[in-house]
């Protein structure tokens, strides 16, 4: 290739893996492609050989010379994988049919090639680190793997890809009524000489981290994170093996988390904890306008990786980070994830990072209390919330917030004061059976404390135990459609005050039945809350309703108070 000249060819899908020795570069992407994506490339390849289209074209790809010679692929490892894994799949099942010959002939033209001076057999195509020991393993192999021990995300896929490629193969046989030897040769044929692809390669003299970008800003769309790790990457300069390796590590911890957590969160929530609110569209370019030298790098990336641990703890209450903490603090923790309070989570991980043991104790039951005293009063979820939160979290950071003491006060004007709380919750509403369990299973507590000195009985958490009981039904029996004010109960079904704790046995046998034989049953519970509402009422009316939900108001201000005490 001439020096600093750009070339484009029209090339065949096969005939690049033939012809190249493909490394993915350290700032791609892991492989990423959903089982809609890989069965959409094949069944157009499909109806590509249907039709007798004499070409199918699949976009471009972009390679560039590496200062090791390597060829690397810069856009493109999606398709090229995809392909792979189809091919390694028509040479497993040519040796199952005892085709060994043209099974050889496709591991040494598309798979594997030996070097000249070491006589090594080598993959055609070499994924990034996260991937390759694996798709050379599970795919190029075809070793026996324990399926079971797969937890990273984009090994998943490729296991699904596999498996899609399988599917397709098996129908493309079936579709022909050629014999089967036939029908994969026309396959082989097609992918190396009709799946065609621009081919642009990029001199060596060019910067791929400057490629992959320009890529993107031409309508290749690539994800943040692809783009936040080549940015970090081209900025490391010869200590990017260090970054690589604190980017590695950080995403090692996040994706063995809960399947939904993405990894831009995490990022986006390390960063705004300690630089202000930044929208998740806006993330790249506002870190790389304050992230500009290595200095700057080496700092985010050790960041990143140190935040991970903390922040997987925060939604995760069994983690072993908790280990030094009591039981109460996992429970908290609890608390914070069933409420879904994800806006707060950049305030808590400022907590962990900067106060000790104690005052993080006492800051993480706070916590629960402003999650729920926003959530009755409808605030969760505004942008004002996840601005304060963090620009709490920021001057945490910044040593000007030291205690909770301080923190609370900075926390005032967003969170209800005990007025508030107590009006908004006279009329609280919960349609979801998790969130109404855990508020009255909060304030059962409260009670027993308060009026029997211990917490020996808790409401189990199990709805296959403990169920939410509705004292005025949501599909009432025709008696109860005789009394007065039915119209207005049924208005408020959802209102806390017609919510309760009973037992799933006995919760079971109540169905529709009218409130006057109810209360024998609610009178046998051992949950006051429920007991309580047989020894206060003799009937279910709005106003009874009503003055339970009161009484559970101020119930609610001793549960969740919002002081340093």
């Amino acid at each position: 290739m001439a020096a600093n000249i750009i070339t484009t060819e029209l090339e065949g899908l096969g005939n690049i893996l033939k012809s190249k020795n493909l490394h993915v570069p350290k700032f791609q992407r892991s492989f990423s492609w959903e089982p809609i994506n890989v069965h959409a490339l094949y069944e157009d390849i499909q109806s590509a050989i249907e039709s007798k289209e004499p070409e199918y074209f699949l976009g471009s790809i972009v390679v560039s010379v590496s200062s090791s010679n390597n060829i690397e692929l810069i856009d493109g490892q999606q398709r090229l994988a995809t392909v792979s894994i189809l091919l390694s799949v028509m040479r497993n099942f040519l040796r199952n049919c005892n085709d060994d010959d043209r099974a050889k002939l496709i591991e040494q033209e598309y798979l594997f090639k030996k070097d000249f001076s070491t006589l090594g057999i080598l993959p055609r195509l070499h994924l990034n680190e996260e991937d390759h020991n694996f798709y050379e393993r599970f795919i190029l192999n075809n070793e026996d793997i324990d399926l079971q021990q797969i937890k990273k995300q984009s090994h998943i896929l490729l296991k699904t890809a596999k498996e899609e490629a399988e599917l397709f193969l098996n129908q493309h046989i079936k579709i022909f009524s050629k014999n089967k030897t036939q029908a994969i040769s026309e396959l082989v044929e097609f992918i190396e000489k009709y799946a065609k692809v621009i081919l642009v390669s990029v001199p060596d003299e060019s910067n791929a981290f400057t490629v992959f970008e320009t890529l993107n800003d031409r309508g290749m769309q690539l994800s943040s994170i692809d783009l936040l790790k080549n940015y970090l990457y081209g900025l490391s300069g010869q200590r990017v093996q260090f970054t690589q390796n604190n980017w590695t590590n950080m995403m090692s911890i996040i994706e063995s988390a809960e399947s939904t957590l993405k990894p831009i969160d995490f990022i986006r929530h390390c960063w705004i904890a300690r630089n202000g609110v930044v929208r998740e569209k806006d993330l790249y370019q506002n870190i790389k306008r304050k992230i500009v030298k290595l200095s700057d790098v080496t700092k985010l990336s050790v960041q990143l990786c140190d935040d991970a641990e903390k922040y997987i703890a925060l939604i995760d209450s069994s983690s072993d980070f908790w280990s030094s903490f009591s039981d109460e603090t996992r429970e908290n923790i609890q608390a914070i994830n069933l409420l879904q309070t994800k806006q707060i989570r950049p305030l808590l991980l400022a907590i962990l990072q900067k106060f000790d043991t104690v005052e993080a104790s006492k800051a993480l039951k706070i916590a629960v209390a402003i999650s729920v005293r926003l959530l009755v009063q409808s605030k969760l979820g505004s942008g004002v919330v996840e601005t304060h939160f963090c620009n709490c979290a920021k001057e945490i950071f910044c040593g000007n917030i030291k205690t909770l003491k301080n923190l609370i006060e900075a926390l005032r004007q967003l969170i209800p004061n005990d007025a508030e709380f107590f009006e908004d919750f006279k009329t609280a509403r919960s349609s979801k059976p998790l969130l109404a369990r855990f508020l009255l299973r909060s304030l059962e507590r409260t009670l027993r404390t308060k009026e029997l000195g211990d917490e020996e009985l808790i409401p189990n958490q199990s709805k296959e135990i403990v169920t939410l009981e509705h004292i005025f039904p949501k599909n009432p029996h025709r008696d109860w459609m005789q009394e007065d004010g039915v119209d207005a109960l049924m208005a408020n079904v959802t209102r806390l005050g017609n919510l309760t704790l009973l037992s799933c046995s006995k919760n079971k046998n109540l169905k529709s039945i009218p409130f006057s034989e109810r209360i024998n049953v609610y009178q046998a519970s051992q949950f006051l809350l429920t007991k309580q509402i047989a020894e206060t009422y003799s009937t279910w009316t709005l106003e009874s309703l009503e003055n339970r939900q009161e009484f559970l108001a101020k119930l609610a201000l001793e549960t969740w108070p919002f002081s340093a005490s």
